[in-house]
């Protein structure tokens, strides 16, 4: 997790896309996510864990991505899915929408 937040921080600062040509990965978007939830929102689950992502082309600066994510309170290990729109800023990638604790 560490690793991912690194290289989040490095790709930010040298304004690097750090995601694959289709759009960013599930590294990304898993930062993106925690950032998000770094603000103390409740509707952020702090044990999910985005394990799959697929982007499409992005519509202007935003991607669509459907990603497949588990939380790690489930005992069951259930798999989920969501589409989530995700965008750079100046701060980096940054989630638009979707992954909100139900």
């Amino acid at each position: 997790m560490l690793w991912a937040k690194l290289v989040f921080w490095v790709c930010s600062i040298a304004s690097l896309s750090c995601g694959t040509a289709e759009g960013p990965d599930a590294s990304i978007i898993q930062s993106a996510y925690e950032l998000e939830s770094s603000s103390g929102s409740s509707l952020h689950d702090r044990g999910l864990k985005v394990i799959a992502a697929s982007c499409d082309k992005p519509v202007g600066d935003r991607f669509l991505c459907q990603v497949t994510f588990l939380s790690t309170d489930d005992p069951n290990q259930r798999l989920y899915f969501d589409i989530v729109a995700v965008s750079r800023s100046e701060r980096g990638w940054e989630l638009k929408s979707g992954l909100c604790k139900r």
